[in-house]
């Protein structure tokens, strides 16, 4: 009877304990005020949007009321982005910092109701583009880049891309303050453009049919055929009235954009930049492509490092605008002349080469850079190719995400060269196995894309290392091989001012080795609550930095952050762990 009392006792309490009810969730709510960042004034009726940083696709959205006041309701504990917008000004996240922004922590004890949204008026640069008669270029391409920081330095990137209409106008609008540059890229409407017979191809075949009539002439001679079948004489060389092409303009009259004249905007203003055009003679380009390294290379005994062949694809051309594909050009294969091509009306300025080569081990891309201004001839060729054939250890394995949804997660072994303006990229295949040739020089090697994975040492075989740089020495055959590194952890923590949790600091992250390059650098801004969270980060030994007005510092250069760094808090990264860290805001 004692037990089946006690039995009795616990189905009674199983059956009471399963029909509780729930305890509901507790919901919370986040409220503030949209206003002018200049005037102050409250803002009516801008949108404000507030979604879980967890899933930005559950996003709700709502008015400001006439006081600027905004309230979402319902919330559950967690951070939260939160964005507004309204017409006459630019749409900007909470504290927004180049692409980092405030997130607003709800929770518990946490004030998500005090929020102040400062707007910028959005401002505008607009002009028109003119001939060398004063009458309107039409359809000219515009190009607005703006000056700012990215990967910790200054730069200036790309901003905008407009076309002017029939009357020339073109219009930047909806621009956040800041400086900027403007750039016209248009083709006179007369020119004869990729029509036109190449004067090149004329003066290169020219001497070359000569010599074939003279010698079919001889031949005839001595043959009884009284009328030898003579090759046609070239058509005759372009009209130079109307073989021109327009010059990249820089915003004003500038020849380049370091040189170009900067436009201060500031919030609500409306600038103004004209352009007036005036054509040049356009360039034909003979172009020597890359040599392959020769199939008769020999083997190099002591390392193993056996030449690999390959098999050219055409070259590829396109005009430059900072580090910018502005236009794909024309390229054919010379006449006569094996291993040239021939390029045509071509702009003066920067123009990027491509070829690529296959190889048993995958393919590889050569990439340069080369200014062109008068020259009718560029030797990309080179008698001093390198062999060079090595394994990235362990394979690095890319994400979607960091290959920018490239199948498979392809990654590359990149050589970069000292000026920075060739790169040499072979593919790494499953096995971690690389081949590629280049040119003798000095290059920085690194894995590419760069936002998942790095190389932390080298070895190299017939050929100099230092750090992550290798020397290849013409005649050499090359084995390499380099250790990778993974971001698989995170850095995570809260930042401090006086004890309490302070919002918007940035918060660096910097490599205790800086001169394994900007890659191991990492950034982030703290969220209303103070805290934040890094990841992927490599592992590896760090200084983490917060600091309250930073935004303006090259964060990613060691001698500016070096005052800063004494009051840092050094940690140790290990991979795959999650780093958590106090940093006191300086």
């Amino acid at each position: 009877m004692k037990r089946r009392a006690s039995f009795l006792a616990i189905l009674v309490f199983t059956v009471s304990v399963f029909s509780l009810p729930a305890v509901p969730q507790q919901q919370f709510r986040i409220a503030g005020v949209v206003v002018d960042s200049i005037a102050g004034a409250p803002i009516e009726r801008a949108e404000v949007t507030v979604a879980p940083a967890s899933n930005l696709g559950d996003a709700s959205t709502t008015l400001s009321a006439s006081d600027g006041q905004f309230l979402f309701v319902g919330l559950a504990p967690g951070k939260y982005r939160l964005t507004a917008s309204r017409v006459g000004y630019t749409d900007q996240g909470l504290d927004q910092h180049e692409g980092f922004m405030t997130a607003v922590a709800v929770g518990p004890k946490l004030d998500s109701e005090h929020i102040r949204f400062r707007l910028f008026r959005e401002s505008v640069i607009a002009g028109t583009v003119l001939d060398e008669y004063g009458e309107p270029v039409r359809h000219a391409d515009m190009f607005l880049f703006r000056r700012g920081f990215s990967g910790g330095a200054h730069t200036t990137d790309l901003a905008g891309r407009t076309t002017a209409d029939d009357l020339g106008l073109y219009r930047f609008p909806h621009l956040a303050p800041g400086t900027y540059f403007v750039v016209a890229y248009a083709k006179p409407w007369y020119s004869t453009g990729s029509q036109v017979v190449d004067k090149v191809r004329y003066e290169s075949t020219h001497e070359f049919r000569r010599l074939q009539v003279i010698s079919v002439l001889q031949a005839s001679t001595d043959s009884d055929d009284p009328q030898p079948a003579l090759q046609p004489e070239p058509p005759p060389p372009p009209n130079p009235l109307r073989d021109v092409v327009y010059p990249l303009a820089f915003y004003s009259n500038a020849g380049s954009l370091d040189s170009a004249t900067p436009l201060t905007v500031s919030p609500g203003a409306t600038v103004t930049a004209d352009f007036s055009l005036h054509p040049v003679s356009a360039l034909h380009l003979l172009v020597k492509a890359p040599a392959p390294p020769r199939d008769d290379a020999p083997r190099n005994t002591e390392t193993g490092a056996a030449h690999f062949t390959t098999e050219n694809i055409p070259l590829g051309a396109s005009l430059q605008l900072a580090g910018i594909d502005l236009e794909q050009l024309p390229v054919r294969a010379a006449d006569q002349m094996p291993g040239y091509f021939e390029i045509m009306n071509v702009v003066p300025g920067e123009i990027l080469f491509r070829s690529i080569a296959r190889n048993e081990r995958g393919f590889s891309v050569q990439s340069t850079v080369q200014q062109v201004t008068s020259e009718n001839r560029v030797d990309l060729s080179s008698s001093a190719v390198v062999a060079v054939s090595g394994t990235v250890n362990p394979f690095p394995r890319l994400s979607l995400e960091a290959t920018g949804g490239v199948a498979g997660g392809q990654a590359f072994v990149s050589l970069v060269s000292a000026d920075g303006r060739t790169t040499q990229m072979s593919q790494i295949n499953a096995k971690g196995e690389f081949s590629l040739a280049v040119p003798a020089g000095k290059y920085t090697v690194d894995i590419a894309p760069p936002a998942f994975a790095h190389i932390a040492s080298l070895q190299a075989t017939g050929a100099d290392v230092s750090a992550n740089s290798i020397t290849l020495s013409p005649g050499a055959s090359v084995q390499l091989n380099a250790r990778a590194l993974q971001a698989d952890a995170t850095v995570s923590g809260i930042a401090l001012k006086n004890g309490r949790p302070f919002a918007g600091a940035m918060i660096v992250l910097v490599p205790e080795d800086s001169t394994q390059g900007a890659a191991l650098f990492h950034r982030d801004q703290s969220d209303s609550d103070g805290t934040f969270l890094m990841s992927p980060v490599y592992p590896g030994r760090y200084t983490l930095l917060a600091i309250e007005n930073g935004w303006d510092l090259e964060w990613s250069k060691l001698s500016v952050l070096f005052p800063h760094l004494a009051a840092g808090t050094p940690l140790q990264v290990k991979s795959g762990a999650n780093a958590n860290v106090t940093a006191k805001v300086q």
